[in-house]
């Protein structure tokens, strides 16, 4: 993550210089440096091409790229490396529009040569020349500077990928790198995207058909056919019975793919190992830096943090009166100079016209203190009064309002009072007239009573017969009646017995016939075991038999047949492909 931060800080400031050899004036500087051609570079090197280039890392950010791109420990990195990292490569849009321009400038061939490129150039449509950022001189050079490099023999697109990452690298927004070469090379980004789709399908190649599709297929599947006949067709194949090559082919790509894995397992083991060296280093490297910081912080306190350079030091110096000097050190003391004036003790003329007067102005101060004393207690006294009538006037008006409230209470007190007297002497009289009618309807109920026919025992006969008694005159049986009920139920109980002894011998029958049957299913049950078992006997005795003859049969046709095979058998394969 360090790294990462520190890279991308370096890549930004590159691309705020808002240059096209940003990334190669960085690069020459630092190749200037390798004075031994071992293509690394120590520090002290890699901060002097730093900062000819006005490039900026702090100490951390410089220990983290160091050893970031040490590969083997010496504390020298290797810039190639460093150099290619801080380029990065194009990603796929860039790299789509790089080649539609290198399309346009080689046209036909599959090459171009630096001055076509050149001479396809146009520096007064950069955009910082349309915008007074820059001039087309300027511009110009900076471009020539970049393929100053390049052979100039014809460039492939690959080499011509490669110089253009230099400027790449100076751009951090796709748009605004497109719109540079879009420009200053006259090709739109939608033209290079079409170019693309038909160089994928085609230069003169149209939408297929349904027609051609088929067609398409119909080939694909004949082709599959004619090689499936060639493998068919194999002696050594068909004799066999499986495809040897596939075998062989799965096999040798079962050792290839163990082969790859054991190289992946060694390069993941030598990067762990490589990983945890380095994460060993840097925790060296941080313990380091923490002891020398700490070194550098007690050291820069002991020489300039003391406590005798402080401000303050004066002030609290306990020696201050013995090194300080006295105001003059007489006549002759060069501090005393034409414009100095001496004063000697005891020699004060205006000492007493000035004690008079901080005693006039100390007692005018005290006057003006106690007559403001005054003025506030006088302030406070008459808000007090104010307060205190205020306080009256609101208790007054509360009285008045209490005593108005209770004369209201009292008011609606007696309404309520003769109202509950009017209802309590209206539901007196209503109670006093329910009593009188309650007492004439009990009156009228006590004649109705002597003058009807329940109490006089006249009752007219039922309309249903004489023999029929009524209900309401009913009043209960006679003795014969009486004994006649008896009798009716004692004969009823000798029904009800005889009807119980008859249930209880019915149930006893069913219990024995239940039993019987039950010793019947039992016998059956036997009978069908007995009879399954001899069946059983006579299907294992035909089954021997059938046995010991399919036995005979199966010598007779092992000595008739011998299933020999001749060469008639194997003459009628490979006559077809099915």
């Amino acid at each position: 993550m360090e790294f990462l931060r520190a890279q991308s800080k370096l890549r930004a400031q590159i691309q705020a210089k808002a240059s096209l050899t940003a990334l190669r004036q960085l690069a020459n500087a630092i190749r200037e440096q390798d004075t031994d051609g071992s293509f690394t570079v120590s520090r002290p090197q890699f901060e002097s091409a730093l900062s000819s280039c006005q490039l900026f890392l702090n100490t951390q950010e410089l220990d983290t790229m160091l050893s970031h791109y040490d590969m083997n420990h010496s504390g020298s990195m290797a810039y190639e490396e460093f150099l290619a990292g801080l380029r990065g490569v194009l990603n796929h849009r860039r790299k789509a529009f790089v080649q539609s321009v290198f399309a346009k400038l080689a046209g036909s061939t599959d090459s171009v040569t630096p001055d076509t490129v050149r001479a396809g150039f146009n520096a007064a449509a950069h955009p910082g020349v349309r915008s007074m950022v820059t001039n087309a001189e300027e511009v110009r050079s900076q471009f020539d500077t970049v393929f100053d490099g390049a052979s100039a023999k014809a460039l492939s697109v690959d080499d011509f990928e490669r110089i253009v990452c230099d400027i790449s690298a100076c751009y951090d927004k796709d748009t605004d790198f497109i719109s540079l070469l879009s420009d200053t090379f006259g090709v739109e980004e939608g033209a290079s995207l079409g170019s693309t789709i038909q160089e994928a399908v085609g230069v003169n190649t149209a939408p297929l058909c349904g027609e051609a599709r088929a067609m398409l297929a119909v080939q694909r599947r004949r082709q599959a056919e004619e090689e499936r006949k060639a493998r068919l067709l194999d002696p050594k194949a068909r004799m066999i019975g499986c495809d040897v090559d596939a075998l062989n082919r799965q096999v040798e790509e079962r050792r290839q793919a163990g082969l790859e894995d054991q190289v992946r397992e060694d390069q993941a083991a030598m990067q762990a190992r490589l990983v945890a060296e380095r994460g060993m280093a840097l925790e060296r490297q941080v313990e380091l830096q923490r002891r020398q910081k700490q070194c550098d912080d007690v050291a820069y306190n002991h020489a300039y943090q003391r406590k005798q350079f402080r401000r303050e030091y004066d002030l609290s110096n306990p020696d201050g009166n013995k090194n300080d000097l006295p105001i003059r050190m007489g006549d002759d003391d060069p501090r005393l100079g034409l414009s100095s004036l001496q004063v000697f003790h005891g020699e004060d003329a205006g000492f007493s016209s000035r004690t008079n007067q901080q005693r006039a102005q100390q007692r005018s101060w005290v006057m003006a203190q106690m007559d403001e004393k005054a003025q506030q207690q006088h302030e406070l006294q008459q808000a007090d009064r104010v307060f205190a009538a205020r306080q009256q006037e609101f208790l007054s008006r509360a009285v008045e309002l209490e005593s108005i409230q209770s004369r209201q209470i009292r008011e609606k007190r007696m309404v309520a009072d003769e109202f509950n007297h009017a209802m309590t002497v209206q539901k007196k009289e209503e109670q006093r007239q329910n009593l009188l009618q309650d007492a004439a309807e009990e009156l009228e109920e006590l004649r109705c009573n002597l003058d009807s026919a329940l109490l006089s025992e006249v009752q007219e006969p039922s309309s249903l017969g004489p023999h029929r008694k009524r209900k309401d005159a009913y009043k209960g049986m006679s003795a014969d009646e009486v004994v006649g009920v008896y009798k009716d139920q004692e004969r009823q109980r000798r029904e009800n017995a005889a009807h119980r002894d008859a249930l209880q011998g019915e149930d006893s029958a069913w219990a024995q016939y239940d039993s019987a049957c039950v010793r019947a299913g039992m016998a059956m049950e036997r009978e069908e075991d007995r009879k399954r078992k001899e069946q059983n006997a006579k299907y294992a005795e035909a089954q021997r038999q059938d046995a010991k003859l399919a036995e005979t049969r199966k010598q007779h046709m092992n000595h008739v047949y011998k299933n020999e095979i001749t060469s008639d058998f194997f003459s009628q394969f490979g006559t077809s492909a099915r």
